[in-house]
């Protein structure tokens, strides 16, 4: 056994649990055999990160809050027809602020508790990548506290477009590619996480671009100014298109999505590109 084996397989106490791990060579060394904590993280020293923001140093919070008054403004009207009467409003129409409301009072909220986990979420893929070759993909997660039940994947999608009637598109796609890199594992506060994956690039065959998603894209990105979590949704409309990398962050219930495009190109008697 080599020296540089031997300090991966040395007896260590793990300061999460407390376990005290006995000496185990090889890659059965690197984590806790009681919690699942890598060896290097609790090694590792915090990084130098600014306090964990407060619920109400965070703009989700308060779009959640302004969200929430119109939820109740709504249940307020419905118990008065004379309001209804006066407004001249119908209740189907109060009905629907109110669910659009819950929708954007929620989804709020879940930005608010996500930008309070996490100084820093990055996924990072190539910019372009050619039929046949390998590329890497990385997800990088810096939380401010300790997060348990935290599990990863990451997947290369083939997303595309289909007309649906004389004004519609659907969205489509078919997975190529699919690593879980983390099921029910922990994070530990202040340090980073970061989980790669290897993908092989496809050949580009399907529709990628669409004018009526572009412009579906925009409107979203317009109402993000009032609803956080709809600017994820423009993000992510707008990389639907193409090969992408998806990365699924869930911490307990609470899930996260990120989306990044990469081009994928064959030079061969004529260029294709998706």
């Amino acid at each position: 056994m080599t020296d540089a084996a031997a300090v991966v397989g040395g007896a260590w106490a793990c300061p999460e649990c407390g376990h005290e791990n006995p000496p185990r060579e090889g890659l059965s060394g690197l984590a806790c055999e009681a919690c699942g904590v890598a060896r290097r993280d609790v090694l590792a020293p915090p990084l130098d990160l600014p306090p964990r923001p407060g619920l109400a140093e965070v703009p989700g919070f308060w779009y959640a809050l302004g969200w929430t008054a119109m939820l109740v403004l709504g249940a307020a009207l419905l118990a008065s027809d004379r309001a209804l009467t006066t407004l001249g409003l119908g209740r189907q129409w109060v009905w629907l602020e109110m669910a659009a409301a819950a929708y954007a009072a929620g989804s709020s909220l879940l930005a608010a508790v996500w930008d309070r986990w996490f100084n820093e979420v990055e996924l990072t893929v190539p910019r372009h990548a050619a039929t046949g070759e390998e590329f890497t993909a990385a997800l990088r997660l810096v939380p401010y506290v300790r997060l348990d039940d935290v599990s990863v994947t990451l997947a290369l999608v083939d997303r595309f477009y289909e007309r649906s009637g004389d004004a519609g598109v659907d969205l489509r796609s078919r997975p190529l590619g699919r690593f879980a890199l983390l099921s029910g594992g922990t994070l530990l506060g202040r340090r980073e996480a970061a989980f790669e994956a290897r993908f092989l690039a496809p050949f580009p065959a399907t529709r990628h671009t669409d004018v009526r998603a572009e412009i579906a894209a925009d409107v979203l990105g317009v109402l993000g100014f009032f609803v956080p979590a709809l600017r994820w949704n423009a993000a992510n409309l707008r990389e639907h298109g193409g090969y992408v990398v998806e990365a699924r962050v869930r911490v307990g219930w609470l899930p996260r999505r990120l989306v990044k495009r990469v081009v994928v190109y064959h030079l061969g008697e004529s260029l294709h590109v998706g």
